[in-house]
């Protein structure tokens, strides 16, 4: 099967996502298959704001609402079309894969204090909705480069993560 080259988001009663492969094949993702999730009602209610992204055989997603109070990193193995990681990520802004684990990026914001970006790393293969990974401050200020979400993302490679924020950037060396 060729890599996916192309993610729409759904995120209706019926799928989430559909990604669309180099030879033209669509797979989505149901809806049902997060019935056993609070994301399921979620996603038919409205979903404030949802970031997917294509890494080599995964469709990585991040998911929040009301205001980044809930949040869900999912990450659908759509060669498989198995769900392989489900966490619950508030403030999640983006996520990365590398080899066995998951990446996510947070920024974290509370009245009346500066924004502050921290992440974290968990297993590939884990899927549990209530469990929230333990988050490491990354101390990368958020400066005026960052207009919104957008300019905020992780990515991984062979054992580093490299997380930017608006024109800043930093590396961080993980155990592999």
């Amino acid at each position: 099967m060729d890599h996916a080259v192309n993610i729409s988001l759904d995120l209706n009663e019926k799928t989430v996502c559909t990604v669309r492969t180099a030879g033209g094949e669509e797979r989505s993702l149901p809806t049902d298959r997060l019935a056993d999730t609070p994301i399921a009602e979620e996603v038919i209610n409205g979903i404030e704001q949802c970031w997917a992204k294509i890494i080599d055989d995964y469709c990585a997603l991040v998911m929040t609402c009301y205001d980044g109070q809930w949040g869900y990193t999912l990450v659908w193995d759509y060669v498989r079309d198995k769900i392989v990681h489900l966490t619950n990520t508030p403030f999640a802004v983006d996520c990365a894969v590398d080899g066995s684990t998951v990446a996510v990026m947070y920024l974290v914001q509370y009245w009346g204090h500066p924004a502050e970006l921290c992440y974290s790393v968990a297993p590939l293969e884990l899927t549990d909705a209530g469990f929230e990974p333990d988050t490491v401050p990354l101390d990368m200020p958020v400066d005026d480069s960052v207009t919104s979400p957008d300019d905020l993302e992780v990515g991984a490679e062979n054992g580093r993560l490299i997380f930017r924020a608006g024109e800043r950037e930093k590396t961080v060396e993980t155990a592999q």
